[in-house]
């Protein structure tokens, strides 16, 4: 099972007190087209209905495609995310999140398989830069635009995801 972890701030400062989310992929159906079971726990809110990735193929992509087809299924309920809005003066922003991909194991220890660190370029609302780490593929910068009227961490990530070079 694939554990993300969704914090504000950096990734030297995580903890339990500035985490946003938990989103959970696991194998439904293992095969060259496997099916995985999705969910999240957000801080505040508790549980979003689980969901599924149907047909993704294995180790086809990175981790965070995986991821970001899970948030699409959690947020969206759809196989793609609608347009991002452009940001304006009035668009909620985060100056910084990070997210951790962990492979949890029997005995109940993650292994780090991936990071990603978004923060706001400096005044600039609504403009990022993301850097992504993982352990097979290596380290992906990206940049991009969010503008929503109501800040979504979980919907930022997947942008960052969604923007970040091949």
């Amino acid at each position: 099972m694939l554990r993300v972890h969704l914090h504000t701030g950096d990734l030297e400062g995580r903890n339990t007190a500035n985490q946003l989310a938990v989103i959970d992929i696991a194998y439904a159906k293992k095969g060259a087209l496997a099916d995985y079971l999705v969910g999240m726990t957000l801080r505040g809110q508790g549980e979003v209905e689980p969901d599924a990735v149907l047909r993704y193929p294995r180790w086809s992509a990175s981790l965070w495609d995986l991821v970001a087809r899970a948030l699409t299924r959690l947020l969206y309920r759809a196989n793609q995310a609608p347009a991002s809005e452009r940001p304006d003066k009035r668009c909620a922003y985060a100056t910084r999140l990070c997210a951790v991909i962990e492979r949890s194991t029997l005995d109940g220890a993650g292994v780090e398989l991936g990071t990603a660190r978004i923060f706001q370029k400096e005044g600039q609302r609504g403009h990022y830069t993301a850097v992504f780490n993982e352990d097979i593929n290596g380290q992906h910068v990206g940049h991009f635009t969010y503008g929503s009227k109501r800040l979504d961490a979980g919907d930022l990530l997947l942008r960052a995801i969604c923007h970040r070079p091949p």
